[in-house]
């Protein structure tokens, strides 16, 4: 497969999965502009913001770090990556993303307290732009991970 062609797939991959995390926040938004009860209040708002502050932070930040160190295993494992193996990696670091970006818009529907509503759309942002597929980065982790087929 030709690098530009590697770049567009990938591409089309990474804006799959931010289109999914915008909609969620416009969804969200919209339920909020529409008045639409939320249903707990007092401590159990501020747990339920806490656990899915916790998910948004392991799958934008924390997963991601472990899939790399199991990609990075492997190639010193193996001495080579293939590319159907490098495509599903950035797969699943999309996906990923795009799940951090549904626990963040649940905190932003509940209306939890502001530490769990900022630190999971951070966390969310964090996961989003380390997946990012700008072309230096696949060609540099191409060579890095020695992906066979990529000319």
């Amino acid at each position: 497969m030709k690098m530009k062609n590697l770049n567009k797939k990938l591409n089309i991959m990474f804006l799959l999965c931010a289109g999914f995390s915008i909609s969620n926040y416009v969804s969200v938004f919209i339920l909020h502009k529409l008045a639409i009860p939320q249903s707990p209040h007092g401590e159990t708002l501020r747990m339920f913001g806490l656990i899915f502050f916790v998910l948004s932070v392991a799958t934008g930040i924390a997963l991601p770090i472990i899939f790399r160190t199991q990609l990075h295993g492997k190639l010193m494992r193996n001495k080579k990556i293939e590319l159907k193996e490098y495509i599903s990696y950035n797969r699943a670091l999309f996906i990923l993303a795009a799940s951090s970006s549904v626990f963040s818009s649940v905190n932003y529907f509940l209306a939890v307290p502001d530490l769990y509503l900022y630190g999971s759309v951070l966390a969310t942002l964090w996961g989003i732009y380390g997946v990012i597929p700008a072309k230096k980065r696949i060609i540099s982790e191409t060579k890095y991970y020695r992906v066979q087929d990529v000319r």
